[in-house]
């Protein structure tokens, strides 16, 4: 297109030399980010493809299936009969934090759990059970037990532990 400007000195091939240059300059800009975003595109395709095939990868979606489990059973330690009413909690050995804490069911069962949010995994953790329920269902010393769990190390692992509580009678 061609322009005649009062503040332009020259002719009109010099404006024409203008507008020449400038559509070159916009057509090849347009080229350029063209290419580069098929270029782009390609290579978030290819990252995407390849991490998704990583058979080691760990699974960011539904329930956390690594951490450390503790499950069993409340009993009595003379005659082994299943005792409701017992809180149990999952500590670390230094008592500074509690993970988790489940009062036992009828049949003396429990179970704790934490999940990734205990990482990095400890040595070692704390399970204390203690009577409750007063005198409903019998009087209870409080047992403190430490469970080493050297076996942990990366952050998916799990750990699960079977362990049956076996309490004293207060003999109140």
């Amino acid at each position: 297109m061609l322009f005649r400007s009062s503040h332009l000195p020259g002719s009109w091939e010099v404006l024409e030399r203008r507008g020449a240059m400038a559509e070159v300059i916009r057509t090849a800009g347009t080229g350029f980010l063209k290419f580069t975003g098929r270029l782009f595109a390609a290579f978030l395709s290819t990252v995407g493809v390849l991490s998704s095939c990583n058979p080691m990868a760990a699974p960011t979606y539904g329930v956390e299936v690594f951490g450390i489990q503790v499950f069993g059973e409340t009993r009595v330690s003379a005659d082994t009969t299943a005792i409701s009413g017992i809180e149990v909690r999952l500590l670390t050995v230094d008592y500074l934090v509690e993970h988790d804490v489940c009062i036992s069911g009828s049949s003396g069962a429990y179970e704790l759990s934490t999940g990734p949010d205990f990482y990095p995994w400890p040595d070692s953790i704390r399970l204390i059970a203690s009577d409750i329920d007063g005198e409903l269902n019998g009087s209870f010393l409080e047992k403190d037990t430490v469970l080493c769990i050297n076996g942990l190390e990366e952050e998916q692992d799990t750990l699960f532990i079977e362990m049956d509580i076996y309490l004293e009678s207060a003999g109140i």
